[in-house]
């Protein structure tokens, strides 16, 4: 996750900065953070890189919340 959110800060375009972002919400997601993983797993970049993935995830995560786990 900080390597992850270290590259964000320096790269603000390009193919790669959709695809740090789906992992950081995947990881987000596997800590249990919830709030944080929706936030960057529903950024464009990360839905151009990986619509189905991201999909994926986005549902996981939303179901989660729904459940009252943030």
């Amino acid at each position: 996750v900080y390597q992850l959110e270290s590259y964000i800060k320096r790269e603000k375009h390009g193919h790669l900065l959709g695809k740090a972002y789906l992992f950081l919400g995947i990881s987000h997601s596997k800590l249990g953070d919830h709030r944080k993983a929706l936030k960057y797993l529903q950024k464009n970049e990360a839905k151009s890189f990986s619509p189905e993935r991201t999909d994926f995830w986005t549902n996981q995560v939303s179901e989660k919340l729904s459940r009252g786990k943030s």
